[in-house]
């Protein structure tokens, strides 16, 4: 399964299976009019309030959690620290994106 989480305000991005959207009005917004997400796809908001490298890691787990038999976790609008960066890498291969990262299970 492929989950994305995307931490812009404003998701420009097609209906998928499992998604992870920070909470903003407009996201709330699409994410009510979607029918056929996964069960355990979830509005959030970042860990501690804001989005530094903790609350990236915190919601990278939390969707694992919620989809156990992920492939592929694609990041949406954030760039990582070079700490938080080794800390993806120990979730599964982690490759930069135009807009952030996709980890790849091992």
């Amino acid at each position: 399964m492929n989950v994305l989480i995307s931490f812009a305000g404003l998701f420009p991005g097609s209906p998928a299976k499992a998604v992870w959207l920070i909470d903003s009005p407009s996201n709330r917004a699409w994410f009510a009019a979607q029918s056929d997400l996964d069960p355990g796809s979830a509005v959030f908001r970042p860990h501690g309030g804001v989005v530094d490298d903790a609350a990236i890691i915190h919601a990278v787990r939390d969707a694992q959690e919620h989809h156990p038999t992920w492939e592929r976790i694609e990041l949406d609008g954030v760039k990582a620290q070079e700490a938080g960066l080794a800390d993806l890498q120990q979730e599964g291969d982690v490759a930069p994106t135009a807009t952030g990262y996709l980890i790849t299970r091992r």
